[in-house]
């Protein structure tokens, strides 16, 4: 019983792996993969995802159960000199978060277009109200 569920919870890992590099391909327009075997092969500290156009250590969580710290630590532990550790979450039926470094969301803003940014947040589409 243990086992199957080990398994179910490491399948729907991977499928959560796969569904931030598919938003982060087709919505952000970046090319995005899972790394899978390369994780395993190289070390545990390999993102779940790679996106070689953004500076960005990402790891992937499709879980019900928040281990927020730990996550952290895992993205910190694991992200380059180089790179924003940046945990991406999800439970089931609700939409992802980006969990970060508040220092690094301010420098993220700090070069970011701020104009630009402010237009399409007056224009987009608001999303769907969830039970968060």
């Amino acid at each position: 019983f243990s086992q199957s569920i080990r398994m179910n919870s490491k399948n729907k890992g991977k499928g959560g792996e796969r569904e931030l590099a598919q938003i982060l391909t087709h919505l952000g327009g970046w090319e995005a993969r899972r790394t899978g075997f390369m994780q395993s092969q190289q070390n545990h500290d390999a993102a779940d995802v790679e996106c070689k156009a953004l500076p960005i250590h990402w790891e992937a969580k499709r879980t019900e159960r928040v281990s927020l710290h730990d996550w952290i630590a895992q993205a910190k532990g694991g992200a380059h000199a180089d790179e924003i550790p940046v945990v991406a979450w999800r439970k089931n039926h609700a939409p992802w978060y980006a969990i970060l470094p508040l220092e690094d969301l301010i420098e993220i803003l700090q070069c970011a277009d701020l104009d630009a940014l402010k237009i399409r947040m007056k224009t987009r589409k608001k999303p769907h109200d969830s039970n968060e």
